[in-house]
């Protein structure tokens, strides 16, 4: 962000220019372009955002040995808790919804997902209170869902979408 157009910075020991390019539109000073040695444009933006997402996505299955389909449909409202009367400790639970097995299952949060879902939930509520609902496409039924507040989905131009099982890598110029 401090590296002003035009001045090179070295990032991971290699040196990378930064480009502005010309204004289009209120939001394009938000977005921060790297023009790497083959002399590539880079959406660092975009980058960062690809990769963010596919660490959610792989820690998330990782931890829950749920199937990408099942987790793309997760939702605020997959996020649970319960208090057992014996020990009064609040136990985190994911609530993961029918999908090939035709079972619901819920599954205790480890810390550690618990850590990756919060992160998720920031990401996908950027700076609303709630998380934007999103419509998802099933390409397997080949019907768009209702809208629900999906955790994996983000921002694509003025629409929230929902991540789908084929997402593309960071946008280059």
């Amino acid at each position: 962000m401090a590296t002003p157009h035009g001045q090179q910075t070295t990032i991971d020991g290699q040196v990378h220019t930064r480009h502005d390019p010309p204004l289009r539109g209120r939001r394009a000073r938000d977005r921060i372009w790297l023009r790497d040695a083959d002399d590539h444009l880079v959406d660092v933006n975009a980058l960062e955002a690809n990769c963010f997402w596919a660490w959610a996505l792989i820690e998330t299955l990782r931890h829950t040995g749920a199937r990408i389909e099942e987790v793309l449909e997760l939702t605020q409202l997959s996020l649970r808790h319960y208090t057992p009367s014996t020990t009064r400790t609040l136990v985190p639970l994911l609530h993961i919804t029918p999908s090939k097995a035709d079972r619901e299952r819920l599954i205790p949060m480890s810390p550690e997902l618990v850590q990756v879902l919060l992160a998720v939930q920031r990401r996908a509520r950027g700076d609303a209170e709630t998380v934007p609902l999103a419509i998802r496409y099933d390409p397997a039924e080949k019907t768009h869902g209702p809208a629900l507040p999906h955790l994996f989905a983000r921002r694509v131009g003025t629409r929230q979408e929902v991540l789908s099982n084929h997402c593309g890598g960071a946008r280059q110029r």
